[in-house]
């Protein structure tokens, strides 16, 4: 049996992505490939928009406040203490519709959509708030599709925050 390697990240990285907080508690490199551990935090109002990831599964447990999840054409609401899946491929979307914040801690499988957070998202400095949610200009929006869709994810349509 091989040796047991212990793996954390003493300095969780937060980014601002699409309207939540997201902090990546274990990538891709940490788990050797095999999930990534991220958790967020979801002001009012945020929407994921519809979406399908096309390489990996997601695992979704909600630690605090209510969310509205679709699973494909199934629409459900979601409180402290529920979970839900999504299989690749299958199109997917989360909004908060509450006043509160919502509190996710989410499992991707493969590990490795850390990387699109990280490209994609606004790193934040430890103690920063998160910025207004503004729409992206059209160069903005352009280069956010090409980075989901190199890794693997398909917006449809993309949510409004990306239109400027």
């Amino acid at each position: 049996m091989p040796a047991l390697k212990i793996r954390h990240s003493t300095q969780p990285a937060d980014y601002a992505f699409l309207g939540a907080r997201v902090r990546i508690l274990l990538s891709g490199d940490h788990t050797g490939g095999q999930f990534s551990l991220l958790d967020g935090t979801l002001p009012s109002g945020s929407d994921s928009g519809m979406h399908i990831h096309r390489h990996e599964d997601e695992s979704l447990h909600l630690v605090a406040g209510e969310l509205e999840v679709t699973i494909g054409e199934r629409t459900s609401y979601l409180s402290a203490g529920d979970s839900c899946f999504t299989p690749r491929g299958t199109p997917q979307r989360v909004r908060n519709l509450s006043d509160l914040p919502a509190k996710v801690v989410i499992v991707m499988t493969p590990g490795g959509h850390d990387r699109f957070v990280a490209q994609a998202g606004e790193r934040l400095a430890p103690g920063q708030r998160l910025p207004d949610v503004v729409p992206l200009s059209r160069p903005a929006r352009e280069q956010f599709l090409a980075v989901a869709s190199a890794y693997g994810v398909d917006m449809v349509p993309a949510p409004e925050m990306l239109y400027g």
